[in-house]
C-alpha cells in the first residue's frame, strides 16, 4: 500500500514539474502509429483503407486523462457535432437527415443537402487558430504549450 502511495506521489511531482517548467520528457509525447484496416472486407492494398491508432506511454495516457477530467469544460464542442464525440455517433447524423427528409417529403416541401468529405481535414488544421481558441477558452497556457510540443514532434 505504501509503495503505491509513493509511486502516485512521484508521478504527481513529475506532472507538476512538467507544468511548472513547461518541459516534458521525450517519451511522454512520443507515440507509435499503428495502421488498422477500416473494415473486415477492406482492400488491404489501398492505403486509404487504413486509419492510424497512436500508442502512447502509460504516463502520457494518465496525464491526458487528468487533463481531460480537469479541463473538460474548456473543451466542449457544438451539440451539432456527431462524429468523434462520446455519445454522438455518425449514425445519429444519418437518422436526423432521414427524419428531416421524411418530414419535408410528407408536407410537400423541398429539402436541399450539402455533403462534405472531411476525411483529410486533420491534414489542414490551422494549429495557430486552434491554440488561440484554446487560450480564449481559458485553458492554461502551459497546457497549450504541451500541445504544441506534441504536435511539433509528430
Amino acid at each position: 500500500m505504501f509503495e503505491q502511495f509513493e509511486l502516485a506521489m512521484h508521478i504527481s511531482l513529475l506532472f507538476s514539474a512538467m507544468l511548472i517548467h513547461g518541459v516534458a520528457p521525450g517519451d511522454m509525447y512520443s507515440s507509435t502509429i499503428i495502421p488498422i484496416p477500416k473494415g473486415k472486407h477492406a482492400n488491404v492494398t489501398d492505403s486509404s483503407n487504413y486509419r492510424g491508432i497512436a500508442l502512447i506511454s502509460i504516463f502520457g495516457k494518465v496525464f491526458d486523462l487528468i487533463f481531460l477530467d480537469k479541463y473538460s469544460d474548456c473543451l466542449c464542442t457544438s451539440e451539432l457535432q456527431f462524429g468523434f464525440k462520446a455519445g454522438h455517433s455518425t449514425d445519429m447524423c444519418s437518422m436526423v437527415l432521414k427524419e428531416t427528409l421524411a418530414y419535408y417529403s410528407m408536407w410537400g416541401g423541398s429539402a436541399f443537402c450539402t455533403f462534405l468529405d472531411a476525411t483529410k481535414a486533420v491534414d489542414r488544421i490551422d494549429y495557430c487558430k486552434l491554440f488561440r481558441e484554446l487560450l480564449r477558452r481559458d485553458l492554461p497556457a502551459i497546457y497549450v504549450r504541451y500541445c504544441v510540443i506534441c504536435i511539433l514532434t509528430m
